[in-house]
């Protein structure tokens, strides 16, 4: 028995367009080599009505182009939504010349986004609900933006390149988040984490930042324990707030900020009425030719 239906179609601009109900979602975008094609299918799901899969060339025919390689929009309404989105980042003829959005609404939704290129931004939604988001292998020529809205998020980047000058933007949002970094690139821009506020968890390593690195979380009312890992890091400047009324725990390691043309500036704050556990090692804060570098620590918890 199929739970919901999702509409796919082809707009003038290029733009693949999949639109949800209110049931639940479960929709699969992937690259098929023998096809040439993106191919669109659905697990007890069905695709504009059909059972069939969707060759998104012939929905591109129907709309008076050739072959598709625009950009994706999905958004899949309220429902315990799934969506995987797979491409060929080793098959040029897989590059999305556009972008890629998702936003799955309210509810306990899952995202998968796997192995794609993109001329433009990659923007994730997870809406409210326990989410998980997971963003790997990608290549953004604009920015990324991964967003968990309120509820409790598990997010997990790893191998990423954004090459947009605003960045890499990820926000669990409110309740107890988990967030993993991992080989994450900003060519031209910054690199934030917000954790929100709740029971958190961050970790990120090798994250290599043009502009600043940034790393923001608050506990609730409630004595949370939160813990912040940055192993292996370049940016511009670091800055690290925490405020929280449990305990924090927040370890940076292995990271150079700034440049031999740029001061570098550090700046970790963990403020509050909890309690403050703080490591730093191998830290390194570039001077330049006609600035100092600066580390402050701020700690103001009891």
């Amino acid at each position: 028995m199929f739970a919901g239906n999702v509409l796919a179609s082809i707009d003038l601009s290029g733009m693949l367009n999949i639109s949800g109900d209110a049931n639940v979602n479960n929709v699969s975008i992937s690259y098929d080599a023998t096809a040439g094609a993106y191919v669109a299918s659905g697990v007890n799901t069905t695709i504009t009505g059909g059972t069939s899969a969707v060759n998104a060339n012939t929905l591109a025919a129907r709309a008076g182009g050739t072959v598709f390689n625009g950009g994706i929009n999905i958004n899949l309404g309220g429902g315990n939504d799934v969506a995987v989105i797979s491409g060929n980042s080793a098959n040029t003829a897989a590059n999305l010349v556009g972008g890629l959005a998702i936003d799955t609404g309210i509810g306990n939704d899952s995202v998968t986004i796997d192995n794609i290129t993109v001329g433009g931004d990659i923007t994730l939604i997870g809406g409210v609900g326990n989410d998980r988001l997971t963003l790997t292998n990608a290549t953004a020529g604009g920015n990324v933006s991964v967003s968990g809205g309120a509820g409790n998020d598990t997010i997990v980047v790893s191998s990423l390149n954004a090459s947009g000058t605003a960045g890499v933007s990820i926000d669990a949002g409110a309740d107890d988040d988990s967030i993993s970094v991992n080989n994450a690139t900003a060519v031209a821009g910054a690199v934030t984490i917000n954790a929100g506020v709740g029971h958190d968890q961050v970790t990120a390593a090798s994250v290599n930042a043009t502009g600043a690195l940034t790393i923001n979380a608050s506990t609730s009312a409630k004595k949370d324990d939160d813990r912040f890992s940055l192993d292996t890091a370049t940016a511009a400047s670091l800055l690290v707030n925490v405020f929280g009324k449990g305990r924090q725990t927040v370890t940076v390691s292995n990271t150079t900020v700034g440049s031999a043309t740029a001061a570098g500036s550090a700046t970790i704050s963990v403020l509050g009425s909890g309690r403050a556990n703080v490591s730093l090692s191998n830290l390194n804060v570039n001077a330049s030719s006609t600035a100092a570098g600066s580390v402050v620590v701020n700690l103001g918890n009891d």
